[in-house]
């Protein structure tokens, strides 16, 4: 008797294990999708690249790190740059 208590147990610890790690798939695949939203802002006439960033609450720096430029560089009305 002892033998068919020890499978029914084991069973409930492999039953529990696939769960978890379910769970833990599932959390992981939500916060990586949440993250990966990228907002996207066109620039106007007149704005450079310091109105931009101060008009979405980033700095020059994280304006320029986003969109793989550098500070200085000249951007111009209908382009779009990536703010989040």
């Amino acid at each position: 008797m002892s033998k068919g208590k020890q499978a029914s147990s084991s069973s409930s610890v492999s039953k529990a294990a696939s769960t978890s790690s379910s769970s833990a798939l599932a959390s992981s695949s939500s916060a990586s999708s949440s993250s990966t939203t990228a907002v996207y802002t066109t620039v106007e006439s007149g704005q450079g690249i310091y109105r931009v960033a101060k008009d979405n609450g980033l700095t020059v720096a994280e304006l320029a790190s986003l969109n793989g430029i550098t500070t200085t560089t000249a951007i111009h009305p209908g382009e779009r740059l990536r703010v989040k």
